[in-house]
């Protein structure tokens, strides 16, 4: 197995391997079998199960909130939909306490005062439960968090609403947009990032944030000591009858209990705020019942297509996406798509009894939205040396870990995490799929998702370029993330495309070479 080095400091070395390297890289194209090119497309595109597999994901199995039992439920069927593939090595692998399991069983907010009203929301995760509790409202302006002790005494039976200066602006951008071959072509000079707009506005809201959650710590601390009722937040982009939810706080096992942390719509949330202000009573009703354990196990789903040739096949070509969402809604754009697009990219193959060289793995992680904890577990626990921190056998041996978490939009690429050396491969193997669309190969990093956990080791990981569609605009994290918000023939082509960079990746004669150190 050839290698090809950017460490040699012999020139005519480094000249001879690159010359041997790319006379291999061009013959190993050679090699390629159109026909099952063309069967994986009919397969993909006039036999698709995706949007099936996505049903079962978000509308049957439901919220898949990390350590719940909806997380468990869902894991469990996608063992068995592995096993009914019959695909080799199926894995539930158990990687240890997550923390608390938690899962909401029933929830309703009114306002009762001045008038009848149901409120949409949804308690942050992690949160205590309420009993049935009517209670008024109180307003607290942030500009008060050196003075909360004049508040003193007066939270009991109270809902409690932190002042904030928000405004609901018109949007004049649409939900959902497509990358313009402009884009692309800038991506692909490294001219252009996706992630540019929404990094910036995170990184100005910071600070403001952190102000915050710290201000709201206080008064939970107090609230709780008065028995209050709740807090009821929400953020610019709770709007529309969206909103967009998250943690209470830490979910280990030896976390306190958090305080109820209701987010709302931002529409209400500024009507209490001015119905408070012109000292017109507000009354409401709420009952959250929480089904909270002490612990729970984290679960990575794994199973295999063996792998042939009697050299390679113990080297492994993985793919992944995380199966864990959050609460709000069923996890539809994150990350049911991706990893029901990586279910039918192996289903494919699988059913076309497609024999690759080396081994396919998938993988469907747990934990990812409280910080990749799946594969960073799995990278650990299977693929790195304890004594010597490095790369285990094991580990050497996987090739390439490919990964899906961008929502709903049709593959326009791949980001290559500055591991130039592996842009020729990409470049050759999409290629061969220019009937599916354009595609950028650019040597960005992006980051957020599980083939962070990859790259942070050594082994080559990548994300694809998707088109968002509506996904930070509208299904990101929000009660919105249904499957309604799914676009089937975007996923059809994400799985086909998939299918087969994995079949490529699986048949080359020269393995993909890692980053440069």
């Amino acid at each position: 197995m050839l290698y090809f080095s950017y460490n040699q400091h012999n020139m005519k070395i480094r000249l001879l391997n690159a010359l041997v390297f790319i006379l291999l890289f061009n013959a190993s194209f050679a090699q390629y079998d159109t026909g099952i090119v063309r069967r994986i497309q009919q397969e993909g595109f006039l036999h698709s199960q995706v949007m099936d597999i996505a049903f079962q994901l978000t509308d049957v199995n439901g919220p898949r909130l990390t350590g719940s039992e909806g997380y468990q439920r869902a894991a469990s069927w996608v063992a068995d939909q592995f096993k009914k593939w019959q695909l080799s090595a199926v894995t539930q692998h158990r990687w240890g306490n997550v923390g608390k399991s938690w899962e909401l069983k029933k929830f309703y907010l009114g306002m009762t005062v001045p008038y009848y009203r149901p409120i949409a929301g949804i308690p942050k995760a992690w949160s205590s439960a309420i009993p049935d509790r009517s209670g008024t409202l109180i307003v607290i302006d942030m500009a008060d968090s050196l003075h909360l002790n004049k508040y003193k005494g007066q939270f009991r039976d109270k809902f409690i609403l932190i002042k904030r200066n928000l405004s609901l602006r018109s949007n004049l951008i649409p939900d959902a947009n497509r990358f313009t071959e402009e884009q692309m072509a800038l991506l692909g000079r490294n001219l252009f990032s996706p992630r540019d707009t929404i990094l910036a506005q995170r990184r100005k809201e910071q600070a403001y944030n952190r102000a915050l959650i710290m201000f709201t710590n206080k008064v939970k601390e107090m609230a709780s000591q008065e028995n209050a009722i709740a807090i009821l937040s929400t953020t610019q982009d709770n709007r529309d009858g969206t909103f967009f939810s998250g943690a209470a706080g830490s979910f280990a096992s030896d976390a306190p209990d958090h305080f109820p942390n209701i987010d709302i719509n931002l529409e209400d949330y500024q009507t209490f705020t001015r119905l408070y202000t012109a000292q017109v009573p507000v009354k409401l009703d709420v009952v959250s019942q929480i089904q909270m354990k002490p612990k729970a196990d984290g679960i990575n789903v794994l199973a295999e297509i063996k792998g042939t040739d009697p050299v390679l096949k113990k080297e492994v070509i993985m793919i992944g996406a995380h199966l864990d969402s959050w609460h709000a809604a069923t996890g539809a754009t994150d990350n049911a798509a991706g990893s029901a697009v990586m279910m039918e990219a192996i289903r494919i193959l699988q059913t076309l009894q497609f024999t690759p060289k080396r081994t396919i793995r998938i993988a469907l992680w747990g934990g990812e939205e409280q910080g990749l904890l799946g594969s960073r577990q799995y990278v650990k626990d299977y693929l790195m040396d304890t004594v010597t921190g490095k790369l285990n056998e094991a580990g050497r041996n996987v090739v390439l870990y490919l990964n899906l978490d961008n929502g709903t939009g049709k593959i326009r690429g791949i980001y290559t995490q500055q591991n130039k050396a592996a842009m020729p491969f990409f470049e050759q193997w999409f290629a061969g799929l220019k009937t599916m669309g354009s595609f950028i190969v650019t040597n960005q990093n992006t980051d957020g998702t599980d083939h962070l956990s990859f790259d942070a080791v050594g082994i080559p990981g990548f994300q694809f370029i998707q088109d968002q569609l509506e996904y930070h605009t509208r299904t990101h994290h929000s009660n919105a993330d249904t499957f309604d918000h799914l676009y089937p023939e975007d996923l059809k082509q994400a799985a086909v495309v998939i299918a087969n960079l994995i079949y490529r990746a699986s048949m080359e004669a020269i393995r993909l070479p890692a980053k440069a150190k």
